[in-house]
């Protein structure tokens, strides 16, 4: 649940007309990302839509 509201929110922000531009023109990136309390992982959210454990 928690990795879907994180999905929902770079979605949410992607839906402003200021972060669209910037995106479009390269000038942002957005990032998801989930910390794991009880392990310590951090996963990224993938280009796929899948979380991956982010190797540091």
């Amino acid at each position: 649940m928690s990795q879907g509201n994180v999905v929902n929110q770079l979605a949410a922000l992607r839906s402003y007309p200021t972060v669209r531009q910037r995106l479009d023109s390269g000038r942002l990136r957005l990032h998801g990302w989930y910390y794991e309390v009880d392990t310590g992982f951090v996963y990224e959210l993938g280009d796929e839509g899948d979380f991956r454990v982010h190797a540091a």
